[in-house]
This record gives C-alpha cells, sequence and structure tokens, in this order.
C-alpha cells in the first residue's frame, strides 16, 4: 500500500468511525427511554460477551464457507 492508498483509507475508516459514534448514542438513547441498560465499560462488555477470547496469533481458514 503506497502513502496515498494508505491516506485514503484512514479517511474513509474515520469517516466511518465517526458516524458509527453517532448512531450508537442515538441507540443507547432508545435503549434507556425504553427502560434498558446500556454498556457502560470495557468491562460491562467483557462481562456480557458469549464468545470464548482467544490468544492464538493466526487462526485457520474456514474452507467450508
Amino acid at each position: 500500500m503506497n502513502e496515498g492508498e494508505f491516506r485514503n483509507y484512514h479517511r474513509l475508516f474515520d469517516e466511518h468511525a465517526g458516524a458509527d459514534l453517532c448512531d450508537d448514542g442515538d441507540v443507547a438513547e432508545r435503549a434507556r427511554k425504553i427502560g434498558e441498560t446500556t454498556l457502560r465499560s470495557i468491562r460491562d462488555m467483557s462481562q456480557r460477551q458469549c464468545l470464548e477470547n482467544s490468544n492464538e496469533e493466526s487462526v485457520a481458514r474456514n474452507d467450508d464457507e
């Protein structure tokens, strides 16, 4: 990847990250309005996760898909 491509990807990802943060706030506000709880911290998210953590450096390819 050259410098120009890197810069373009960086801008694109920044745009998407900014849009996602705005959407998350709207979702959290709606959840609170209907009496639900929202995620409060990284620790809260880790306690609610349903997938097991993996410290492997790489993941085997799944050819079934």
